[in-house]
């Protein structure tokens, strides 16, 4: 009896405690328009059908964001912003600019792919 007891009570805990919350993701949900729960499905499909190692790049990348100061976030979400403010042709100089600037020399490249050779030398021993 007491068994029986105790485990209708760890049921009962989580429960308990999911009512008491001042608002749920439930009543969330009902507050979105149809447009955002379309956007939030939508996501969530892609993200399903997403390989396994592009979620772990996604998740770090998340994390990575969450990581950074607040003024830090304030500061890109307003670059970003900016950024597509911008008409077509000024986006697309400044997406040339930068491909240019993470473009290596040639002997940036050998030695990165000289590092790479090297450690992975040293994980297989």
């Amino acid at each position: 009896m007491i068994k029986y007891l105790s485990f209708l009570a760890l049921l009962f805990f989580p429960l308990a405690a999911l009512a008491l919350q001042p608002e749920g993701y439930s009543e969330r949900w009902r507050r979105l328009t149809p447009e955002e729960k379309a956007v939030i499905q939508r996501n969530y499909q892609r993200w399903k059908k997403m390989p396994n190692e592009e979620k772990d790049y996604l998740r770090r990348e998340w994390n990575h964001w969450q990581r950074l100061p607040r003024e830090r976030r304030e500061q890109l979400k307003q670059r970003f912003d900016e950024f597509r403010q911008l008409p077509p042709e000024e986006r697309r100089q400044w997406r040339d600019k930068y491909q240019e600037r993470r473009r290596f020399t040639p002997d940036e490249r050998k030695e990165l792919d000289r590092r790479f050779r090297d450690r992975r030398e040293r994980y297989r021993d």
